[in-house]
């Protein structure tokens, strides 16, 4: 986990410097040991995790997709009140993710995503609040939980 975190934080930052890899790995770390506290999860990794490095990257660009096409679609929500599907609505969502962290990958995954927000994560279900209908009603189909789920199969 720590070596994701820092590779995360070298991406965002855009740039290789002293002072940006000195900050990486002190926070990477104290997140990581953290969140390994918290969560059960191994701080440093591991040979599964290197193998899941190409299902990552799927995940991370599956989420940029869906970011951009939500981007999309607030903007036409914006541009063009008339096209509007309804008022917003709280959803529960059953993830049937069986992993704490895929459920918190999953819970952030959709918080990020523009007109969605995760407003509480309890015993495997989640608590959406979705500004239009028509955003709430893809969250039991999404790509992000398709590729959970194939990602816990792989782990056990």
């Amino acid at each position: 986990m720590v070596w994701w975190l820092f590779l995360i934080w070298i991406v965002l930052n855009g740039r290789v410097t002293a002072d940006v890899l000195i900050s990486g790995a002190a926070v990477s770390v104290g997140i990581g040991l953290l969140s390994g506290r918290i969560l059960g999860l191994r701080p440093w990794g591991g040979r599964k995790d290197l193998a899941r490095l190409p299902q990552a990257a799927a995940y991370i660009l599956s989420l940029v997709e869906q970011v951009l096409l939500a981007n999309l679609h607030m903007a036409r929500r914006i541009l063009a009140p008339g096209s509007r599907a309804g008022k917003g609505r709280l959803v529960w969502f059953d993830t049937e993710l069986s992993g704490q962290g895929s459920r918190l990958l999953l819970a952030n995954s959709i918080t990020l995503t523009p007109g969605t927000v995760t407003a509480a994560l309890h015993e495997g279900k989640i608590w959406i609040y979705a500004l239009d209908e028509s955003f709430a009603g893809g969250l039991r189909d999404s790509k992000f939980c398709a590729r959970l789920k194939q990602w816990e199969g792989e782990g056990k």
